[in-house]
């Protein structure tokens, strides 16, 4: 693709050229008659000798070399043209191929981190659930029994557990979309890229927030949209704007094989 961006460069300062060549001719032409309008007496036929037979053959030579010369241009002008045009083509497709691969790059990544942000929701919500009982229990003064208690901290060894795992996705989101971000330049696909790329960073700095807290169960509060964050609310935002990311990407750029993230 540099080799192609390059001629595209040269072939458009050959192009600048081309109209200098052009209006020479035609001016060469063009001093010629005028100068045979005003020396009309001199440049008579019937008073020529044979140098000025000479020198009106040597005109007329130089009209058709000028003549020949812009045809040349012309030519060389409309072959410019279509290379230009064939070689912009080219580089539109290389460009859409490189933001197929990047999105196709992003799509296998995340489908592999989709079972990690499926386990760690599951025990989310089992530790959050062992803890709702847990603190009712409580708040309504009645005796925990062993059961309610130990279920809470199985579930709670349980979250903690997969702490190397769930920090280790949050910490990988921005290296993940780094290429696509640099990469997609077509505006649709890029917003859908845009919406779901915030989704991820929200998961990521929930998950960073949840480990940093526990056993505490602290809301995270979105300081951009003033809501609070939920793993619910993340995980359908992050599915409708992979479902969007596919169909835009198909839309705009081809059909690549991918499938809507679970």
């Amino acid at each position: 693709m540099k080799e192609a961006t390059e001629a595209l460069k040269v072939t458009g300062e050959m192009r600048k050229r081309n109209p200098i060549l052009l209006p020479a001719c035609g001016l060469a032409v063009l001093g010629g008659l005028v100068a045979a309008g005003i020396f009309w007496e001199q440049l008579n036929p019937d008073s020529w000798t044979a140098s000025g037979w000479g020198a009106a053959g040597g005109w007329f030579s130089g009209v058709a070399m000028a003549t020949s010369v812009w045809f040349a241009v012309k030519v060389a002008r409309e072959a410019q043209q279509s290379a230009m045009h064939a070689l912009s083509i080219e580089l539109a497709e290389e460009g859409r191929r490189e933001q197929l691969r990047a999105v196709g790059a992003l799509w296998t990544t995340l489908r592999g981190q989709q079972e990690i942000i499926d386990t760690i929701a599951d025990r989310w919500h089992a530790y959050a659930s062992a803890d709702a009982t847990y603190q009712e229990s409580s708040a309504h003064g009645a005796d925990n029994s062993a059961t309610v208690r130990d279920h809470r901290t199985a579930t709670l060894e349980e979250l903690h557990d997969f702490q190397p795992e769930a920090l280790a996705l949050a910490a990988s989101v921005k290296d993940v979309f780094l290429e696509p971000m640099w990469t997609v330049t077509d505006l649709t696909v890029r917003d859908e890229l845009e919406k779901l790329h915030k989704s991820y960073r929200q998961l990521s700095a929930w998950i960073e927030h949840i480990y940093r807290n526990l056993p505490a169960r602290h809301r995270l509060l979105d300081q951009s949209t003033g809501e609070f964050l939920t793993l619910v609310g993340i995980k359908a935002a992050i599915s409708t704007h992979s479902d969007q990311l596919v169909v835009r990407a198909q839309e705009r750029l081809g059909r690549p094989q991918l499938r809507p993230l679970d």
